[in-house]
């Protein structure tokens, strides 16, 4: 037997008052039955046409309410997105971490972004790498570590890395850090052992690092 709202089972809540939120712009606290029952924003207010005196039943409240779960999900995602470039998951562990946002209202907002082109996992490695290489001087194996933890595939990384990453740059670019390292280790007599250690973890492949050690010691 389905429930009958006339019996009192599950009556419907009336809207009984709309008013702007002094505390916060640009929200708005809807009452039902002379009680607060939420605060929603523009968009969503408007989106459900809220207005004085409708009747809503428990479900349609639930999906108001998850609406603008969605709606404040999507402005921290915007605005995590408008500082650095990010990775998607980056923005998922961002959202489902940091801000406790459910997985299928991240999922909603990871979409939403990706839709419109803020979430771009080929943009996002690309970018990281020329970062690593230029800023960072670091090698492709670290670079790939680190695009791994990232979330993004192994075979956009490897298309990625054989793009941008020559093997002649990163032995000039190895080879012109280790002799500023070989400098600040000047006589010491474990200079090849800690040169070799020094680059292999900045990444740099054990044949780029070999010929490194050749030519400097």
């Amino acid at each position: 037997m389905q429930p009958d709202s006339s019996s009192g089972l599950n009556p419907l809540k009336i809207v009984t008052k709309i008013e702007s939120q002094k505390r916060k712009s640009g929200r708005i606290s809807i009452f039902l039955d002379n009680e607060f029952a939420f605060g929603v924003s523009i968009e969503t207010f408007n989106l459900f046409r809220l207005s004085l005196g409708q009747e809503l039943t428990d479900k349609q409240i639930v999906i108001i309410q998850q609406h603008e779960l969605f709606e404040q999900a999507k402005e921290s995602a915007v605005k995590y997105l408008a500082l650095r470039i990010r990775s998607q998951k980056e923005l998922s562990q961002y959202l489902l971490h940091r801000k406790k946002y459910p997985p299928a209202i991240s999922a909603h907002v990871i979409q939403y972004c990706l839709e419109r082109d803020y979430l771009n996992d080929q943009l996002f490695c690309e970018v990281f790498i020329r970062d690593q290489l230029n800023l960072s001087r670091n090698g492709v194996q670290k670079i790939r570590r680190a695009l791994i933890v990232k979330g993004i595939e192994a075979v956009l990384i490897n298309d990625s890395i054989s793009r941008l990453v020559k093997d002649e740059d990163q032995l000039k670019v190895a080879l012109n850090i280790a002799k500023k390292k070989a400098l600040v280790l000047k006589n010491d007599p474990k200079l090849r052992a800690k040169l070799y250690r020094f680059l292999i973890q900045k990444g740099y492949k054990h044949s780029v690092v070999r010929q490194v050690i050749q030519k400097i010691i």
